[in-house]
């Protein structure tokens, strides 16, 4: 770009909103939009859903279904379109 830099920001990070067991849903290279529900965080009866913050495609997930993970935890990568 003529004049100004260029940020690429391809991929992007879904991070736990809260303590809970992952349930993944989508497998590598599935299409996302945004606020698509990609799995779900498992507390007891709470369940909090973890939602595609970008439109593009799923890379994969950082946390295996069933793993207990702690809030801010990356636990899935997206390349936004």
């Amino acid at each position: 770009m003529i004049g100004g830099e260029y940020l690429s920001m391809g991929e992007r990070v879904v991070v736990a909103p809260a303590w809970g067991r992952i349930e993944t849903d989508l497998w590598e290279g599935d299409a996302v939009a945004v606020g698509t529900v990609i799995g779900r965080v498992r507390e007891g009866d709470r369940v909090v859903p973890l939602l595609s913050p970008v439109a593009g495609i799923f890379l994969g997930w950082l946390a295996r279904s069933g793993e207990w993970v702690p809030p801010g935890r990356a636990v899935a990568r997206l390349r936004a379109s």
